[in-house]
């Protein structure tokens, strides 16, 4: 679920305190979180076509990231440091083939390592493969930050990881950031 509620027990009945919206899986998230302490990039869509010198398959996989930074120019070369990488949740428990890789933990997309890959679950199941289930809707990777920062630029390398489990291009992605209190679209005007 992306969202819990914080409730207490008053003697009666339980009451609700306050609600934390926009959560994650696989990594930690801290709520309250002050506005553009965090920012993320949504999964769109899937990109229909295999990338040169990949393979062509007949079912679809989860969509993987080797690497992610965020930079706070149009030019991407001043990086934002010291964040926590941050996702909806990814693979912590498989089976894993001949060819995957030992994990796909969120820490592989941020350990500048352009071998090593995060793959979102997309609903495949964590001990199972289920190709059929696959739908990475709602899949997301981010950063949050100790403060407020302003992301101009995104750096992004896609997995090609050639393995049943992983790994499919998203064909579109949208930069969200938090504003306090909830995910919302980043936008600048000059």
């Amino acid at each position: 679920t992306v969202s819990a509620v914080v409730a207490k027990w008053n003697g009666f009945q339980w009451s609700t305190e306050w609600r934390l919206d926009g959560l994650g899986g696989s990594a930690w998230n801290r709520r309250p979180a002050a506005s553009n302490t965090m920012w993320r990039l949504l999964y769109k869509s899937r990109k229909a076509e295999p990338c040169p010198n990949q393979l062509s398959r007949i079912v679809q996989r989860p969509w993987g990231i080797a690497d992610l930074k965020f930079f706070s120019d149009d030019d991407c070369q001043d990086e934002i440091t010291g964040g926590n990488a941050m996702t909806s949740g990814g693979f912590d428990h498989f089976h894993p083939s001949a060819v995957d890789q030992d994990s796909y933990l969120t820490s592989r997309m941020v350990d500048d390592d352009p071998l090593s890959t995060w793959t979102a679950n997309c609903r495949t199941g964590f001990y199972n493969t289920n190709t059929d289930l696959t739908n990475c809707s709602g899949s997301w990777v981010g950063m949050q930050f100790r403060d407020s920062e302003e992301v101009r630029c995104v750096s992004i390398v896609q997995s090609r990881w050639e393995s049943a489990r992983c790994c499919d291009a998203a064909d579109e992605l949208e930069l969200q950031r938090w504003n306090g209190s909830s995910w919302i679209e980043a936008s600048w005007f000059r």
